[in-house]
């Protein structure tokens, strides 16, 4: 159920701006950290996006028709009947090893109970059956780095950003950016991948200034405002949690709160960034 939060109607004060005189260090990522509330897509926003809501499979048969097991499965997922979807995409898996949607979905289901390990293995199981399924990569990409294998995912994002264009090429940008920086702290060789857009005065090209140096917090919430509805709120979802990562790879922890927090403000916790701003939230809290 997504929560209402008033929009933000007025450029960030410098208390919410950047402390630039810090001093840069890397960010502190516990090598062993359990992956909760983690909320992946299935559409062409996908998991990555960075912008991720969860998908809801329409059942478009008659209602006298007998449900496929996939189908059957996104039901359980949707009624979060954990257990029931794993069975179902289990059964189809047995039955159609070739099929990247059953794993894929199979996939998902372990990663909402929380079974990261497993979640991985079957996303890889649906990448092997389908090496262009940017779904199953931007989900396998997500979990490898909120489990610190920055590497391995900035790869499943690399992928990404082969295969595709648009916004969901844009986002796996931004991942593999952070996947870069947390792995080396070579921020020179993360922002030459920002070099593959030209997007960067429009969204979410901006994110990509930002994050050069080139666009102050400002221009992103003006950016953010120019928006309105639903596009709005997931504006201020997703750009608030990429602003909230800059913070963190510049050593700024309390401007880093505030972002996640704002992230969560926006109440689109259907999205991956509020999950994820949840989970940098209580490490921050252990610090």
């Amino acid at each position: 159920v997504e929560t209402s939060s008033q929009p933000i109607d007025k450029p960030l004060t410098e208390d919410e701006a950047v402390d630039q005189g810090e001093a840069v260090l890397e960010p502190s990522v516990p090598d062993t950290e359990p992956v909760t509330q983690i909320e992946p897509t299935e559409n062409t926003q996908t998991i990555a996006p960075a912008i991720e809501p969860d998908t809801v499979i329409e059942d478009q048969q008659p209602i006298d028709a007998p449900r496929s097991r996939i189908d059957q499965g996104w039901a359980y997922l949707s009624d979060h009947a954990y257990d029931q979807a794993i069975l179902e995409f289990t059964k189809e898996t047995s039955r159609n090893p070739d099929s990247p949607e059953a794993y894929f979905g199979l996939g998902w289901a372990y990663e909402k109970s929380e079974q990261i390990k497993l979640a991985v293995t079957n996303y890889g199981k649906a990448i092997k059956n389908d090496p262009t399924h940017v779904n199953a990569l931007f989900s396998r990409g997500y979990l490898r780095y909120y489990e610190s294998q920055f590497d391995h995912a900035d790869a499943d994002f690399r992928t990404i950003i082969e295969l595709e264009k648009g916004e969901l090429h844009d986002y796996a940008l931004l991942w593999s950016y952070m996947s870069i920086a947390r792995s080396s702290g070579d921020t020179a060789q993360a922002h030459s991948r920002f070099s593959q857009s030209e997007t960067h005065t429009q969204w979410p090209g901006i994110l990509f200034s930002y994050f050069m140096g080139a666009s102050s917090p400002d221009h992103v919430v003006a950016a953010i405002n120019n928006a309105s509805g639903i596009e709005r709120k997931t504006r201020e979802c997703v750009g608030y949690f990429f602003m909230g990562q800059q913070r963190l790879l510049v050593g700024n922890m309390r401007g880093a709160r505030k972002f996640f927090q704002k992230t969560l403000a926006s109440g689109m916790s259907n999205f991956r960034q509020f999950g994820a701003a949840q989970i940098e939230l209580a490490r921050l809290s252990e610090q």
